[in-house]
């Protein structure tokens, strides 16, 4: 992948079976089957933030981690956002609020959130859902580098 240093991206991951997962100090949540992306932001190094999140074996740190490392999650895309200006925060609430995602889990990923997002990880119920959010991003000028993962 041809990453930039910093920046906005977006991880998908697509959950196989349905599930308890126990998130940190969040507690414990059903997942069930579909899709999932998560939205974040490095500052520095991004591209080995993106194989972090990719990467099943590893220590567990943020929220996302605990569904990375589960092995009912197969990653499926990147995202990596071109315009340094469009944060993880306006993503994952265009996401919802026009590109067909819910929120499965209030505060999930964003509890160092400064902007009040509900969360940080998004939901779709299937495929086509996501791919109608590839669409809405372009039809909301928001340019990105698609990275599929498998």
């Amino acid at each position: 992948m041809n990453i930039p240093l910093k920046g906005s991206y977006s991880i998908l991951w697509r959950c196989t079976g349905a599930g308890n997962i126990r998130v940190g100090r969040l507690g414990l949540f059903r997942f069930i089957p579909g899709y999932y992306g998560y939205f974040g932001n490095a500052r520095v190094n991004l591209p080995a933030r993106i194989n972090r999140h990719l990467r099943a074996g590893k220590s567990v740190h943020w929220h996302v981690d605990f569904i990375s490392v589960n092995p009912g999650f197969v990653p499926e895309d990147a995202l990596v956002f071109i315009d340094n200006a469009v944060d993880e925060c306006r993503l994952a609430r265009m996401a919802v609020d026009e590109c067909s995602a819910e929120v499965p889990f209030p505060g999930f990923g964003s509890s160092d959130c400064r902007q009040g997002c509900t969360a940080h990880l998004v939901y779709w119920k299937n495929k086509d859902l996501y791919l109608n959010y590839l669409n809405c991003l372009k039809q909301n000028q928001i340019n990105f580098d698609h990275h599929p993962v498998n």
